[in-house]
């Protein structure tokens, strides 16, 4: 499965990531940490952590990405 589209949100907290294989397009939603602490102590500077993924059949990318936008602004 190959990614070939990202969608930030308006607040750009979450992104979408939608990857592709043959018919079948796969919405990963993740949200945005400008710092995250590990449970090691190790601290990073910016952090996605993936929340969601949403698996659809469809033959057009745009509705994939219709999709994503719609989940994105779900979310707040």
């Amino acid at each position: 499965m190959e990614s070939f589209k990202e969608i930030l949100s308006v607040n750009k907290k979450y992104k979408a990531v939608i990857f592709k294989s043959e018919r079948t397009y796969e919405i990963r939603l993740f949200q945005y940490f400008p710092e995250c602490v590990d449970e090691e102590g190790d601290t990073w500077e910016e952090f996605w952590q993936e929340i969601t993924t949403t698996k659809t059949k469809t033959d057009t990318e745009q509705y994939a990405a219709k999709l994503a936008i719609e989940e994105l602004a779900l979310l707040k």
